[in-house]
């Protein structure tokens, strides 16, 4: 499969900053690369983002010492401004083709910030994740491995 040129940097970032997975549901160990937002190619800005973002690698079945929350999904999201940050999600340990994914907030309360939970959807090799709050946006993503 092709890579966009658009998403290969994202894609290579993601790869040499991937966690330590250990697979055990169906989406766990499997790398998605964002390819839009809102139905926009990359670069593309969700309303309650200020810069837009051009690349995204999320990965499911992580593991990591900062979020007790199991499983685990983390994504590295860059930003036009070159300014690059991880985003984590807490998902359905066993997913159906739709199933319930939500974001966690520094301190690992989601009362304390804004409401990342989200309908997620898989259909081949595309994950869709549809946000409870419209200015986080509709993001697509491809499947990579």
């Amino acid at each position: 499969m092709a890579v966009p040129s658009r998403i290969a940097p994202a894609l290579f970032a993601g790869l040499l900053l991937g966690c330590d997975a250990v697979p055990t549901g169906p989406l766990d160990g499997k790398l998605w690369a964002l390819v839009s937002i809102d139905g926009h190619s990359l670069p593309a800005r969700p309303a309650a983002f200020v810069n837009a973002v051009v690349g995204d690698t999320l990965e499911f079945g992580v593991q990591s010492s900062m979020w007790r929350p199991q499983p685990l999904a983390r994504s590295i999201r860059w930003y036009a401004t070159a300014v690059s940050e991880e985003w984590w999600y807490t998902y359905d340990p066993a997913p159906q083709s739709e199933f319930a994914i939500r974001g966690l907030c520094a301190d690992g309360d989601l009362a304390s910030c804004a409401d990342a939970s989200a309908t997620a959807t898989v259909d081949g090799d595309v994950l869709t994740i549809r946000f409870r709050d419209s200015g986080l946006g509709r993001l697509e993503y491809r499947r990579v491995r």
